[in-house]
């Protein structure tokens, strides 16, 4: 068990990717800490799962937020805690064992709280070219075919079957609003890379 070092913080997460380490390993407060080692020689501690509680909550279940001593730009307190298990989308650093591609864990769910709302829908006719065209724009971008898991779309995100990525940029119909929302969406659903968003909404 490695205890914080900072009164107040809470316990923290462990990182590192060499699979070669077994050792359990878990993270606790300071206080936590303390009142161990003020007990110690002939204290037992067990790590137990508690299934009344979130990893990565409060007592309440609120989601944390990534607050860390040292502000970090971008990311303290605009991305969820490291604590977070199963790991979240919107962490401050990207794990390997995220499921973005079939579903966007608490994303829509704190996308609907900042205000974003509405749907994507395909249009009647696809668009089947090779790249993703906003009128005489040629981006270069290629006009992947879905099925697409996206946000904004409802509370748990939408599959949206049959559809190329261009469909869903031809949805907003030139609205400089909607493209940045729905680019926004295709990037964090990764269809798109954030180069090529910035392509497509650069497209007079």
């Amino acid at each position: 068990m490695i205890a914080n070092n900072i009164s107040g913080a809470g316990a923290f997460g462990l990182g590192g990717t060499d699979s070669t380490i077994v050792i359990p390993a878990i993270g606790i407060s300071l206080e936590s800490g303390t009142l161990i080692k003020q007990n110690l020689p002939g204290l037992h501690v067990a790590i137990l799962e508690d299934p009344t509680r979130l990893a990565g909550g409060d007592n309440e279940g609120n989601i944390r937020l990534y607050a860390p001593p040292s502000i970090a730009g971008g990311s303290s307190v605009s991305h969820w805690d490291t604590v977070a298990s199963p790991n979240l989308l919107m962490e401050p650093f990207i794990n390997s064992d995220l499921k973005s591609a079939t579903t966007l864990d608490l994303t829509p769910n704190e996308m609907t709280d900042i205000g974003w709302s509405g749907g994507l829908h395909c249009p009647v006719n696809s668009d089947s070219s090779a790249t993703i065209k906003l009128g005489a724009c040629e981006t270069g971008i290629t006009n992947d075919v879905g099925p697409f898991t996206l946000f904004p779309a409802g509370s748990d995100g939408r599959i949206a079957s049959g559809c190329t990525a261009a469909d869903l940029v031809h949805s907003c119909n030139g609205v400089a609003s909607c493209l940045a929302k729905v680019t926004s969406a295709m990037q964090a659903a990764g269809i798109i890379t954030e180069a090529e968003k910035n392509t497509i909404l650069a497209c007079p």
